[in-house]
């Protein structure tokens, strides 16, 4: 394989973890999950994939030492799977995120694990196709220091909320959870930031602004 589908591949900031390093962003179209609050949901909707080159991607990285932010989509769905072990894999990059709801994490985990710059960013969406507690607990138990968990916080069922974070609390993963509001704009971000600035005190997790967002970095 030599090119992938996609449909972005842009020159941009990361806004949310590793926030403010330069990357190039792949964007893929599939996704596993319909999340109403997804704040890419649009493109999803509207963008066509497009083929992409990867010495053409190889050549962006090496001019302008970018790292890569793979997402969605969803990486580890369907297709996306084998393109990104084939970005991972063929290409030289400082380094890279990949942004995963956790559909085949531990799957794409094995597939790539012996190469040291990645980091894989879960984002859990319990409330969506039985993803469940253990599974979580499998993907730190087994990914370690190279995984981020991302907990958007802001759920409506503020009791199943509540003991989401108390699970996270008893994992002893603090310093690798980072909270951020839910929001697909700057008012919606700012407003929920006071929630997400303490929950972060109250458990000793990080957070992330959202930069991308703020400041319409994409």
């Amino acid at each position: 394989m030599n090119k992938i589908k996609a449909i972005e591949v842009i020159r941009t900031f990361q806004g949310e973890v590793n926030i403010g390093k330069r990357i190039l962003l792949i964007r893929f179209k599939s996704c596993n999950n319909k999340c109403s609050y997804c704040d890419t949901r649009d493109k999803l909707l509207d963008l066509l994939e497009g083929e992409y080159k990867l010495d053409d991607i190889q050549e962006i990285i090496n001019k302008e030492n970018r790292g890569l932010l793979i997402t969605g989509g969803e990486p580890s769905f369907d297709s996306n799977f084998d393109q990104t072990v084939e970005l991972l894999t063929k290409l030289n990059y400082p380094f890279a995120d990949i942004e995963t709801n956790g559909y085949k994490l531990i799957d794409l985990y094995e597939k790539t694990k012996d190469i040291k710059n990645i980091n894989y960013i879960f984002s859990p969406k319990l409330f969506h196709n039985g993803l469940h507690y253990q599974y979580i607990k499998e993907c730190v138990d087994k990914i370690g220091n190279k995984l981020t968990i991302k907990v958007v916080s802001n759920y409506s069922d503020k009791i199943r909320m509540l003991d989401y974070l108390q699970f996270l609390d008893r994992l002893n993963f603090n310093q690798n959870i980072y909270l951020m509001p839910l929001g697909k704009t700057k008012k919606e971000i700012l407003e929920g930031m006071p929630e997400i600035i303490s929950i972060a005190r109250t458990y000793g997790f990080n957070i992330t602004t959202r930069m991308h967002l703020i400041h319409n970095l994409e």
